[in-house]
């Protein structure tokens, strides 16, 4: 019994270590206390800001709040990635930091691995504010990495077929997504072959494409529409695509 209730933390320990979570100032100018000690000075939103990112129970908690910790052993984790990016957030971290920590959180094993935000916004002892820390480290990821891998290619696909033609269309993002050799690979099985067989999602007879057309629900065991629609106003959309980011 006493051996199912400890736990080890040696192994997120040691990814805390292997990322150099620690802290490099940079060369700052002080200000007098009026009690004559030199302070250096930070702007009161900004330490409101960092506090509210590291207002929580403990690494050990925002641990086990991701979905993907058990199903990946070279992920750092969503702690460790949350303090790098409280350190890269921080006026007084040295511009070489930055740049390292940026390296760092692009890689594979860091805050792209993980798989989901929403669940630590639903718990309570990590909270929205975390949530949002960790969204805005991987989008600074993805910035970083040029808007390469799958994560990053749906993201500059999507833009550029916005602005391009205007419509949202999810038939040729997916496509084009996918790219040629995924497209090979799914001919024979996928969502490919499905959309041109006309077989439901659910592996159902295409009969049931025919009945929806005559009998209600129209949509039961379909697969979802592929839309096509054109976007109001599209040159404030391709206006506010080009301010967020040069690539798209």
């Amino acid at each position: 019994m006493l051996r199912d209730l400890c736990v080890d933390f040696d192994g997120l320990l040691k990814k805390r270590e292997t990322a150099s979570i620690w802290h490099v100032s940079r060369t700052r100018e002080a200000v007098k206390s009026e009690q004559g000690i030199a302070i250096g000075p930070m702007e009161p939103f900004k330490a409101a800001e960092l506090h509210s990112m590291s207002n929580h129970a403990g690494p050990q908690v925002i641990h086990s709040c991701s979905d993907a910790v058990a199903y990946a052993d070279s992920y750092l984790g969503p702690s460790v990635c949350l303090d790098l990016w409280i350190r890269r957030c921080d006026p007084r971290t040295s511009d070489k930091r930055i740049s390292a920590i940026d390296a760092t959180l692009a890689g594979a094993d860091t805050i792209l691995a993980e798989t989901d935000m929403a669940p630590f916004g639903r718990q309570p002892l990590a909270g929205r504010d975390i949530q949002a820390a960790l969204s805005s480290a991987k989008t600074r990821a993805l910035e970083v990495n040029g808007f390469n891998g799958r994560h990053g290619k749906h993201v500059w696909w999507y833009a550029w077929t916005l602005k391009s033609s205007g419509k949202v269309n999810d038939t040729v993002l997916y496509r084009q997504v996918l790219g040629p050799l995924g497209l090979l690979s799914n001919l024979s099985s996928g969502v490919t072959a499905r959309m041109v067989t006309g077989f439901t999602r659910t592996g159902g007879k295409m009969v049931n494409d025919i009945l929806a057309l005559v009998a209600p629900p129209a949509g039961l065991g379909k697969m979802p529409r592929q839309f096509n629609k054109r976007v109001d106003k599209h040159h404030e959309v391709v206006s506010i695509f080009n301010s967020l980011d040069r690539r798209f």
